[in-house]
């Protein structure tokens, strides 16, 4: 159906807006191997949805608050997908950051062993795979259809938008310049990068003592309140004969 509606309306689709939604998809990781206009179709496809029942609740005598409702209810899910999509991104994120360190060790240790960089990955993979995994062996298939390392560095970076990951491709690309021993590189950026993990697990601690601020407000002092203002409201109201 989706493949139809994007042959059928893609070119009516908005371009910026498409663009925007396949380099997001592409963090996420290609789900469901959804392109840019897939997403927006699905996009205006849930928002309408409400809509299209609106004939049905007119002819059953619904109020114009039904009505109203429905209107609401289109626009909001026509945001869900892109509230799902930065979840998913979120996610994936999450778990290169998590997986970089351990796996940029185990890089240096068979770089250490003799492995050129390629052959290090390869080894490296085997022994830790899952989505970081999988992205560096794609790298290894760029390498091997044509594409020169640096230019799959850069698309290695760009198709994660991990900040981590993106100062690891940039240590590697200096080191090869430059003529630096890779080894020492990897256990530099694997060290960088717990550091980094860890004032980023600092900082979260710090907000969210300030998060939590306001529910305790919304969830401590309005009944409170309600418990002493209650009573006096009461009484005002019977002396006013309210």
């Amino acid at each position: 159906t989706l493949n139809y509606l994007r042959r059928k309306f893609g070119k009516s689709l908005p371009g910026m807006a498409v663009d925007d939604y396949s380099q997001k998809l592409m963090w996420a990781g290609k789900p469901y191997g959804l392109q840019g206009e897939d997403f927006y179709l699905i996009k205006i496809i849930a928002g309408i949805l409400p809509v299209i029942i609106l004939p049905a609740v007119l002819l059953l005598g619904s109020g114009s608050g039904t009505v109203l409702m429905l209107i609401i209810l289109g626009g909001i899910m026509y945001f869900v997908p892109d509230l799902i999509l930065s979840m998913k991104i979120q996610e994936r994120q999450r778990e290169i950051i998590k997986d970089l360190p351990s796996f940029v060790d185990i890089l240096a240790i068979c770089a250490d062993a003799g492995l050129n960089l390629s052959k290090a990955i390869e080894r490296t993979v085997e022994v830790q795979p899952g989505i970081l995994g999988e992205e560096f062996r794609r790298f290894n298939r760029d390498l091997k259809s044509g594409l020169n390392r640096q230019e799959a560095l850069t698309d290695l970076a760009d198709r994660n938008n991990v900040e981590d990951l993106g100062n690891l491709v940039m240590a590697i690309s200096q080191a090869e310049k430059f003529g630096s021993p890779i080894a020492d590189t990897l256990r530099e950026q694997a060290k960088y990068m717990r550091i980094h993990r860890r004032n980023r697990a600092q900082e979260s601690a710090q907000k969210a003592s300030t998060k939590i601020l306001f529910p305790m407000i919304a969830f401590t002092f309005a009944p409170l309140l309600v418990i002493l203002l209650g009573p006096a409201v009461i009484s005002l109201g019977r002396s006013l004969n309210l």
